[in-house]
């Protein structure tokens, strides 16, 4: 099937550089008569966790030891920006270990993203050895859960270190990784997540200093939107953004929720 006149004239732009091909643009490149494009190659991403106290899922646990959900969720994550996976598994706390793994990442990946290693702990290494072989381009923002998220270069590679609670790490993913990579890939930048703004049925406890991104549920009620949080908030309570459909975002200097405020959501299926 061919494209109607009035839909587009001779000499119109088609389609902007920088516009990711979902089904409705391969169509319409197709109804143009177009067989072949020139795209951007897919950019290629190796990912890590650190830890010693990290088993991979499947091998036997111990006391003291924990199961690397982060492994599956940035995986999946990177999957749905359709990128190029470099699966590095799981690495100890061990500087050595953890500079050889960057260096060697650096050389196939455009882009790192590791989960682990960048808190304030005794065996947290990675600020440390990615200050001696690149560069530290920030480390800490003021956001509730992912505080302690580290940004460099390694090289040509552009770093992520991802905090290592499982909720932390996907919020930082979501809300500075994720566009990033899209930029890196080609990709115009669309600018902040969408808001909406829907009331509040449960209270919010906030201390003003840093931006809050909680977890919650919105539905329907006498055919209003409204939101409540998804459950308990712990940056490793996994469970609670599992039920989550979306992100209640509380700004830095914001206080307490009362019943019946506004709030700012992110709709959970708007961030990919």
């Amino acid at each position: 099937m061919c494209i109607r006149d009035r839909d587009i004239r001779k000499k119109d732009v088609v389609l902007n550089k920088g516009t990711f091909l979902n089904p409705a643009e391969l169509g319409l490149i197709a109804s143009l008569g177009f067989s072949k494009i020139k795209v951007f190659k897919k950019i290629k991403v190796g990912f890590f966790s650190t830890g010693d106290e990290i088993v991979k899922a499947g091998e036997e646990i111990k006391s003291g030891q924990v199961y690397d959900s982060n492994h599956f969720t940035i995986h999946s994550m990177l999957k749905k920006l359709n990128v190029e996976c470099i699966d590095l598994g799981v690495i100890p706390d061990n500087k050595i270990i953890i500079k050889n793994t960057l260096l060697n990442a650096a050389k196939q990946a455009d882009v790192i993203v590791t989960s682990g290693g960048v808190s304030v702990g005794q065996a947290d290494y990675m600020k440390e050895v990615l200050k001696d072989i690149g560069q530290v381009l920030f480390w800490k923002l003021s956001i509730k859960p992912g505080r302690p998220i580290a940004f460099g270069k390694i090289k040509k590679s552009n770093f992520f270190g991802l905090p290592g609670n499982p909720v932390s790490a996907m919020v930082t993913f979501y809300q500075i990784v994720q566009n990033a990579i899209k930029i890196c890939m080609g990709l115009k930048n669309d600018g902040p997540i969408p808001l909406l703004k829907v009331e509040c049925v449960e209270s919010i406890f906030k201390k003003p200093g840093r931006t809050e991104f909680q977890r919650g549920v919105l539905f329907q009620s006498n055919g209003l939107w409204k939101v409540k949080t998804s459950g308990q908030q712990g940056s490793g309570i996994l469970s609670s953004m599992s039920k989550a459909n979306c992100l209640i975002v509380l700004d830095i200097d914001q206080k307490s929720i009362k019943v019946d405020d506004y709030v700012n959501i992110q709709l959970m299926e708007g961030l990919v």
